[in-house]
């Protein structure tokens, strides 16, 4: 693991939006832009054991570019070698970052879907992201059924065929992101979380207070476009 300086290639993300002291980037997923064998070298022995260990190119692909990327961004801020970051899983799989042993205090997280990935990075505090392609499903309304609210079923009865869709892959990533900066997986219920009035436009942040699952005030980004749906979930302090 003994990878050029990163200036030496061209990047293959791009921020893709700024909060204060917090920068989701974009990442290109995409076979034709010639970054996998750059993002190789940036890998450590397991991770590139890991990669291995995927069924075909484009999970191979996602993890190299997306795990690479993450490594040249915590590298440059926390002024480490890229031989010193290390990763590990808590309890429940969400990883986190060492420099030697010491556990280092930024907090990251990273999605991927189709050629696109996310990664999302700040000083502390949790946050989660996720990505989803927009595509036609075949089991969109059972989808609909099981992960969202009777609140958010309704609202979704006003819109056409292709608002609707296009409604449905924003909520599910922003519960996505929300479970993710959670770090509990499977564990949350997500048809509980009803988020139908703090999942704005794209561009737009709304705040959501949670009680009775996540507990906590938490702020909610639409980063979606016309071509991926995507949201970022990040922790408020308390309020006063």
């Amino acid at each position: 693991m003994t990878p050029g300086p990163a200036s030496a290639f061209r990047p293959w993300w791009r921020p893709h939006l700024r909060q204060g002291d917090l920068v989701v980037y974009h990442v290109d997923l995409t076979p034709a832009n010639g970054s996998e064998s750059a993002a190789l070298a940036w890998l450590d022995e397991s991770e590139n054991e890991r990669r291995r260990r995927y069924l075909g190119d484009l999970p191979k692909r996602q993890f190299a570019l997306c795990r690479a990327a993450l490594r040249i961004l915590l590298v440059r801020r926390l002024d480490c070698p890229n031989r010193s970051l290390r990763f590990e899983e808590g309890r429940r799989g969400k990883p986190f970052a060492l420099i030697g042993d010491e556990r280092c205090g930024f907090s990251f997280n990273v999605s991927h879907s189709g050629d696109h990935g996310m990664i999302a990075i700040a000083p502390g505090g949790r946050l989660g992201v996720d990505v989803e392609v927009r595509r036609e499903r075949k089991a969109i309304d059972q989808l609909i059924e099981i992960l969202l609210t009777e609140a958010e079923r309704r609202q979704m009865e006003q819109m056409d065929s292709d608002r609707r869709i296009s409604r449905f892959y924003d909520l599910w990533t922003a519960k996505e992101a929300l479970v993710k900066a959670n770090g509990l997986g499977h564990a949350i219920d997500v048809s509980r979380l009803n988020l139908v009035d703090s999942v704005g436009r794209s561009g737009e942040t709304r705040c959501f207070h949670d009680r009775d699952v996540l507990g906590g005030r938490w702020e909610i980004s639409n980063l979606g476009t016309a071509v991926f749906a995507a949201s970022l979930a990040r922790e408020l302090p308390p309020a006063p």
